[in-house]
């Protein structure tokens, strides 16, 4: 029998449980928007600029 995992917060590697159940539960494109969107604000704050091809 597996330990019974938190509702909320953390699970066992310190993984954030409510981002994971929040990204698991929008579509596949709105993950990846997000994730774009992410990737453009790391590149942003570089200083490279925004190298994603989506409008």
């Amino acid at each position: 029998m597996e330990p019974e995992q938190p509702e909320y917060g953390y699970g066992e590697a310190a993984v954030d449980l409510i981002m994971v159940r929040w990204m698991l539960d929008t579509a596949p494109s709105d993950r990846l928007a997000t994730l774009q969107a992410f990737v453009d604000a790391v590149w942003a704050r570089a200083g490279r600029g925004c190298r994603s091809r989506h409008t």
